[in-house]
C-alpha cells in the first residue's frame, strides 16, 4: 500500500502539465513567491527558473517590478518569467 502511494506521489510531481498564465504581480522576496493577477496561489520562484526581458535577454526579478508578465510553471513552480511583450 505505501508503495502505491509512494508511485502516485511520484506520478503527480512529474506530470509535465504546464501552466501558462500574464498579468501584473507582487514579488515576496523573503518568500521568492510571485503573486500574479487572476491566480489564486503563490508561484514560487526555484534556483533555475529562467527570467528574460522581452528579447529573451537574462533579467532580475527586480527589473520587470511593475510590468505584465508571463509566467509558465508546473504545480506552482516556476519554470521561466518573461517580461510580456506589448500588443
Amino acid at each position: 500500500m505505501v508503495a502505491i502511494a509512494f508511485a502516485a506521489g511520484s506520478a503527480y510531481a512529474g506530470c509535465g502539465k504546464k501552466t501558462t498564465v500574464t498579468g501584473t504581480f507582487e514579488y515576496n522576496e523573503d518568500k521568492k513567491v510571485l503573486t500574479v493577477e487572476g491566480v489564486d496561489k503563490g508561484i514560487k520562484l526555484q534556483a533555475t527558473t529562467k527570467i528574460t526581458d522581452a528579447e529573451g535577454k537574462e533579467a532580475s526579478i527586480a527589473d520587470l517590478d511593475g510590468k505584465k508578465i508571463k509566467v509558465i510553471h508546473e504545480h506552482n513552480k516556476a519554470d521561466s518569467v518573461t517580461l510580456a511583450k506589448a500588443s
